[in-house]
């Protein structure tokens, strides 16, 4: 069983090669438009994404057959700046499912319970 954690970092091929059929890979994320969304300037937004992973862009790296990928340190964080339901349903399914990925994509929360089904269960 493997799990990969992911820091302030944007797509990287090292980290595709990382996650490669890793059973589970927990990755940080920003919404550009919730930072905007709460005054940030176009710069800050720039700068933030420089060292940060883009919430669409989860699933370039998911692609590497990762069985979960567990959204976390969600950037803006907490529900009154970028609500739970937009997190899931608009950017995370949707922007893994754009790149391909078809696996579980769960937000992180503190103290969560993922479920690991080891990589060669899944390759059946």
């Amino acid at each position: 069983m493997s799990v990969v954690f992911s820091g302030d970092t944007t797509v990287t091929a090292n980290l595709v090669t990382l996650a490669r059929h890793t059973d589970v890979l927990v990755h940080e994320a920003v919404y550009p438009a919730g930072l905007a969304a709460l005054g940030a300037s176009q710069a800050l937004v720039d700068r933030i994404l420089a060292t940060h992973t883009d919430v669409v862009e989860l699933g370039r790296i998911a692609e590497a057959d990762a069985g979960a990928l567990v959204a976390t340190r969600l950037g803006p964080g907490g529900p009154a700046a970028v609500p739970d339901a937009t997190w899931r349903r608009r950017l995370l399914s949707d922007g893994a499912r754009r790149s391909g990925y078809g696996g579980r994509v769960p937000l992180g929360a503190d103290l969560m319970h993922v479920p690991v089904r080891p990589a060669r269960a899944r390759r059946g």
